[in-house]
């Protein structure tokens, strides 16, 4: 017996269905962890950015906290 590298054992481990691999592989491990444990695996907000905080009028254009708004020029703006 001779030993083979990684790649080839890890390919042979695909060819054979032993490992999941690649997007479908990654649909499949999500399906079945959704089914085992629902959705509270990957919540759905998760998938989102959050939404945008409004600020009070008189943060947004405090320069402190805020880099500029349109009713100030940016710092360091001639």
């Amino acid at each position: 017996m001779t030993p083979r590298d990684d790649a080839e054992r890890v390919l042979g481990q695909i060819e054979r269905g032993e490992v999941l691999a690649g997007a479908a592989g990654a649909r499949a491990i999500a399906a079945r962890h959704e089914a085992a444990y629902g959705r509270a695996v990957w919540p759905t907000t998760m998938l989102r950015p959050p939404a945008p905080v409004a600020l009070r009028h008189q943060e947004h254009c405090d320069p402190r906290v805020s880099t500029g708004c349109s009713c100030q020029p940016l710092r360091g703006a001639a």
